[in-house]
């Protein structure tokens, strides 16, 4: 009779290991929602994990007659200021649905900078899925860029050594065409997703970030706000809400930017502003917006997506962003933003 009670209480001791150990497991491999009110430990999440969804979690996805698709959850892969590095991320670039290079892919105005990104963005864009393995599976179905600072100064042929001006906009029309209207430069411009209807972004340009003027279409012709802000410069957000969330009073001071841009999103209602610009400033900060309205968007997301860590740590470059953005529900649900 002992030696059965022994036995029993062997094998519930064994069942409990066996129990906390998955818990464990699965709570390192969840990939855990946007919280509603704190986003301090997002960058923490887990990065392989992240793109591996279990079947429960993917989201689905139907085409129409048009070749749009209808899904519920788009995920974008942000990259930025990556200063001519850009090769060194080809192999860490995980899959998604739209690539966006938020500006500076120069340095200091380099052409031959340039040209090798519009050469290298236009091999990505022909990069098939990594599940598909067939060219009409695209690792991305579309890919966008803006200009940075380091960028502006190819219009003018300023940098030594650069024989003549190079021209942004003529050189992404040769791009965009050479991979079927799949990449494009945003300059100023409110778009629709081509693939993705239901999702529209707004690419401000350089000089509107320089001159701290956004000529917002959405403004001047009565459309409705985006569902994402897409810009180089950095916002200003106040320390008492950067501070908490990102912990460092140095990462803290890089999101003291552009007031306008910061409160156009706000006022707007945009549920996701992604910048770059500052390299020290990386990571993601959550503001609730002061007036409730009978809406999903309940807060803004901005993300410094910042990729190059410095110029003089020769090149180490953070892992690109990854945000899951919920059609339906117009808020991003999942974010990956490590920070090296």
């Amino acid at each position: 009779m002992r030696e059965s009670r022994d036995r029993l209480l062997h094998w519930q001791s064994f069942l409990t290991v066996c129990c906390i150990i998955l818990i464990i497991v699965i709570d390192h491999c969840m990939i855990s929602e946007l919280p509603p009110t704190d986003t301090a430990n997002i960058s923490a999440q887990p990065p392989m994990n992240l793109f591996n969804f279990s079947k429960k979690n993917k989201s689905k996805e139907s085409v129409s007659k048009s070749g749009t698709s209808q899904k519920e959850v788009v995920r974008l892969v942000i990259i930025s200021d990556t200063h001519g590095y850009h090769k060194r991320l080809t192999s860490s670039l995980p899959e998604g649905d739209i690539l966006i290079h938020l500006g500076d892919f120069c340095n200091k105005g380099s052409t031959s900078d340039a040209l090798g990104f519009a050469n290298w963005v236009t091999t990505i864009a022909a990069i098939p899925s990594n599940q598909q393995h067939s060219p009409q599976h695209p690792l991305y179905k579309e890919i966008i860029v803006l200009e940075g600072n380091h960028d502006r100064t190819l219009f003018s042929g300023q940098i030594k050594g650069n024989k003549e001006p190079l021209d942004l906009n003529r050189l992404f029309k040769r791009v965009a065409s050479d991979t079927d209207g799949k990449v494009q430069l945003l300059q100023d411009q409110m778009i629709q997703s081509t693939r993705y209807p239901q999702l529209k972004l707004y690419g401000a340009s350089w000089n509107s970030c320089a001159g701290d003027n956004f000529p917002f279409q959405f403004d001047l012709m009565g459309q409705e706000p985006p569902d994402i802000m897409l810009a180089h410069v950095n916002p200003y957000i106040s320390p008492s809400i950067t501070y908490p969330q990102l912990e460092s009073e140095r990462r803290t001071h890089a999101w003291q930017g552009s007031e306008v841009l910061s409160k156009t999103v706000l006022e707007n209602r945009i549920p996701l502003c992604m910048f770059g610009h500052v390299h020290w400033g990386r990571g993601v900060i959550h503001v609730p917006h002061n007036n409730q309205q009978n809406d999903n968007v309940s807060s803004s997301v901005f993300i410094n997506a910042a990729t190059l860590k410095s110029h003089r740590d020769g090149g180490v470059v953070n892992e690109p962003v990854v945000v899951d953005y919920d059609l339906q529900q117009r808020k991003p649900i999942r974010i990956h933003c490590p920070v090296l």
